[in-house]
């Protein structure tokens, strides 16, 4: 019975160690046929292939906001303003789904600038708002069509 126990457990070690070695001559084939297209892509390069318009749109709020600043995203997607929050850092980003004509006074107080983002899947005109303010920067996408955005400076 012993003899048995040690040979199942040389097999084991055995099959354990081809997996890995086979796994390791795999994982080394991977660089040559995956990788090698990223290694040359820079920092930049490799983000808009990640994360397609939406590098563009945070490049583009990050150039024209202050570095302190506080950005009110209305917008229905949650992947802009998690992403914006990662992009924008350390800009303060704040979310809201909609917004009222009333509740403009009140944003003045609190943000210094606002976007209004309309992402792939949203109904048009129903994010519309009448702002005073003109625009600091607007965007709209290369690839995707349905993804654009306005972006208002809120200081006087």
């Amino acid at each position: 019975m012993i003899k048995i126990a040690k040979l199942l457990f040389l097999f084991l070690i055995v099959i354990w160690f081809s997996i890995s070695f086979f796994r390791t001559i795999y994982n080394f084939s991977k660089i040559l046929t995956e990788e090698l297209r990223w290694i040359n892509l820079s920092d930049d390069q490799k983000r808009v292939k990640i994360f397609g318009d939406y590098h563009q749109l945070f490049k583009l709020i990050e150039n024209k906001t202050n570095l302190y600043s506080k950005i009110l995203f209305v917008t229905t997607d949650g992947q802009a303003y998690y992403l914006g929050r990662y992009y924008l850092y350390p800009r303060k980003v704040f979310w809201t789904h909609s917004l009222k004509s009333k509740d403009i006074s009140i944003l003045k107080n609190n943000y210094n600038y606002l976007f209004l983002f309309t992402p792939k899947n949203y109904a048009t005109n129903s994010n519309r708002l009448v702002f005073d303010h003109s625009p600091v920067a607007t965007y709209s996408a290369l690839k995707n069509l349905n993804l654009s955005g306005v972006l208002y400076s809120l200081y006087d």
